[in-house]
């Protein structure tokens, strides 16, 4: 990102700080598909997989469109699994040749084979669980190995990665092996915490089917605990010192979501940002599919539908990790916003 697009972005942000009726889509996430080859222990795409009703590449090209004219700075590709999208590198050149950060969240399977459909892609978010024994266990078989020839097609090439894990009893003991890959290999590793919602119809399975995978609250907070120390030792833990204590400090991981304000962070869902599924329905965030009624942007538009879009009732706080960690530097917190520059730009 260019010194004029971090002001740019900078006097946004800050705009909507200080004007509370100011909305613009200043983040977008759009789900390019719900198909996926993985079958994840702790997913649940595969459920939601209609590849008839994805968004056709004109219906994108025209929505990256109305995202450069409303001033959208970041675009975040993810899926199920985006790369199994034949247009994906038209996106990625359309979007960036409109001024657009895009970043593309990926299992890595495909990348060896379809690395030069990546070549102008800001940042890759590459899923990384774990070693070789608790990857392939939550992932499936063989997976380890491909997301390792992912690391080094894209180290090759040159394009900039991230890893992000999902964090479960069956790989809290990887953190370790995670952090020595990051030095060895250069990359800035994040974390998430699995949760889930009962009540909403997306890609989270049932929490019965979670159960033996979940961490118990004091796990959760010894883990992030753990990260924060290691963090605060000079490991490349990408995760935000604010996110980490955020969720120390989070009452019942039970919960995704609470009607309580948490002071200096506010929530910016469907303000700043929003999440587009693969089907073309706008939510305020990746928290509310399922739980409030999106508004289809190819029959609104993108200003329209993001302005009707509604948040979660009694939400005013949340611990899915991308969105949190937007709140957090949204609401101008330094240390969240200064961890994200200098990651970015290592």
């Amino acid at each position: 990102m260019h010194l004029a697009e971090k002001l740019g972005s900078g006097a946004q942000i800050l705009r909507a700080n200080l004007q509370d009726s100011y909305r613009a889509p200043f983040s977008v996430y759009l789900s390019l598909t719900d198909r996926c080859p993985n079958r994840c222990k702790y997913c649940n795409y595969y459920n939601l997989d209609d590849e008839d009703k994805e968004l056709k590449t004109p219906q994108i090209l025209r929505l990256i469109d109305e995202m450069s004219s409303l001033h959208t700075r970041r675009f975040q590709l993810t899926g199920g699994e985006p790369m199994v999208r034949n247009d994906i590198g038209e996106i990625i050149n359309y979007a960036r040749s409109r001024g657009l950060f895009v970043g593309v969240s990926t299992r890595g399977l495909l990348i060896p084979k379809k690395i030069a459909e990546l070549k102008n892609v800001n940042i890759v978010f590459l899923s990384l669980d774990g070693d070789e024994k608790a990857h392939d266990s939550l992932r499936g078989e063989g997976t380890y190995r491909m997301v390792m020839e992912a690391m080094d097609t894209l180290k090759a090439n040159n394009i900039k990665f991230f890893t992000t894990t999902v964090l479960t009893r069956e790989n809290r003991d990887s953190i370790d092996h995670i952090l020595r890959m990051a030095r060895e290999k250069g990359f800035w590793s994040n974390y998430v915490f699995l949760y889930h919602e009962d009540d909403a119809i997306n890609n989270m399975p049932s929490s019965e089917k979670l159960e033996e995978l979940m961490l118990t609250d004091k796990e959760v907070r010894e883990t992030a605990a753990y990260l924060l120390d290691r963090k605060s030792g000079g490991e490349p833990v990408g995760s935000s010192a604010e996110y980490l204590n955020f969720l120390i400090n989070w009452k019942d991981f039970s919960k995704t979501y609470s009607p309580q304000k948490v002071k200096n962070i506010k929530c910016w869902a469907g303000r700043l940002s929003c999440h587009i599924n693969a089907k073309g329905k706008l939510y305020g965030c990746g928290v509310a599919m399922g739980m409030v009624e999106g508004q289809d942007v190819t029959e609104l538009g993108l200003q329209e539908a993001f302005i009707r879009s509604s948040r979660v009732p009694d939400c005013n706080s949340c611990i899915q990790a991308c969105w949190l960690e937007s709140n957090i530097i949204y609401s101008l917190n330094m240390g969240a916003i200064w961890n994200w520059l200098r990651a970015l730009n290592n």
